[in-house]
């Protein structure tokens, strides 16, 4: 065991989309439940609509979650608002609608965190932007997520304050290592100046890699990661936060409640 393992916090437990096993995913009402089963944050994914609203939704188009099927980035955000994004997931959630993040980060209790997934490019920092200075969150309670470099880039130029997390998942190269590998992962860290990495629940995830990066001065978040024994594991890693669609049975199977 490295020097200093046993210190480690124990890992804060992310309610990806929200408790989003129970409830319909990047609602107010997912995040609320959330709370309510005692995630210590919530993950919520962002894309900008036509008149410039940052809004809640994973997929760049409603097709997934609503009778419906309209393109964020062609809609305005009175159009989405009608939309019902809730039946899919049950008739006791119909009728809920699309969230601004505005209207999220004024739900967020405080002493809580969020993490925003920025799901387009760069280009929407600056309304992003705009709904951080309108809208009264603490800064320690906000990370900021994306796969893109850039917008981890850019966003650490602009906001150097805010906490920034670098997005991977893990592919089999032709020698059949995993790419990125920890070096890779590191560099891009460095260079990007981020906070952290957002790292797929995979196998690549050991405990070399764990310490590697910790050691290093960068957290570690775990995406996502409904299985109790892969959460034990990543306890046992010492990781510093999973996200979970379930946050109820993880927080009672790692006795963080």
């Amino acid at each position: 065991m490295e020097k200093g393992r046993e210190d480690r916090k124990k890992p804060t437990i992310i309610a990806h989309r929200g408790a989003s096993r129970y409830a319909p995913e990047n609602t107010l009402a997912a995040f609320d439940l959330a709370w309510q089963q005692g995630a210590e944050g919530i993950e919520c994914d962002v894309h900008q609509t036509k008149d410039g609203s940052i809004v809640c939704i994973h997929d760049s188009d409603t097709s997934r979650v609503s009778q419906e099927s309209l393109i964020v980035a062609e809609s305005n955000l009175n159009d989405l608002k009608r939309i019902d994004v809730g039946s899919w997931k049950g008739e006791n959630w119909k009728g809920k609608p699309v969230p601004t993040l505005d209207e999220v980060l004024q739900s967020v209790p405080k002493g809580k965190q969020i993490y925003i997934e920025i799901k387009t490019d760069k280009t929407i920092l600056e309304a992003f932007y705009q709904v951080l200075d309108r809208v009264s969150s603490a800064t320690e309670q906000i990370s900021v997520i994306a796969f893109d470099a850039e917008v981890i880039r850019q966003l650490k130029v602009d906001r150097p304050q805010l906490k920034a997390y670098w997005l991977t998942d893990f592919k089999n190269d032709q020698t059949e290592k995993w790419q990125p590998d920890l070096n890779q992962i590191t560099d891009t860290l460095k260079a990007l100046k981020a906070d952290g990495l957002g790292a797929q629940n995979h196998e690549a995830v050991d405990q070399t890699f764990v310490d590697a990066l910790l050691r290093s001065g960068f957290d570690i978040n775990i995406w996502t990661v409904d299985d109790l024994d892969e959460a034990r594991r990543y306890l046992d890693l010492g990781v510093t936060s999973i996200s979970t669609n379930d946050p109820l049975s993880l927080i009672k199977a790692l006795g963080l409640g």
